[in-house]
């Protein structure tokens, strides 16, 4: 029987959309595992608007969607 694997997603880590180099930088702040059993992120700008989007986990460390930001891509 096949078995699912979660993907490591912590509250504080940090992505981008892919394809989008300079774009914003969305940090996790909540983790939830919705009726369905499928473990999803909630994510704020840290832009000025402060938007908010929830992501399944799986999408998020998908690198052909979300890319991870790095301490050292942040720096420069």
């Amino acid at each position: 029987m096949a078995r699912r694997v979660k993907p490591k997603v912590q509250i504080g880590d940090r992505f981008i959309k892919a394809g989008e180099p300079h774009g914003r930088i969305w940090e996790v702040i909540d983790l939830r595992i919705t009726v369905d059993g499928i473990l999803h992120a909630q994510l704020r700008s840290k832009d000025r608007d402060g938007g908010a989007v929830t992501i399944a986990a799986g999408v998020l460390v998908d690198q052909d969607f979300w890319l991870a930001v790095t301490g050292a891509a942040l720096n420069g």
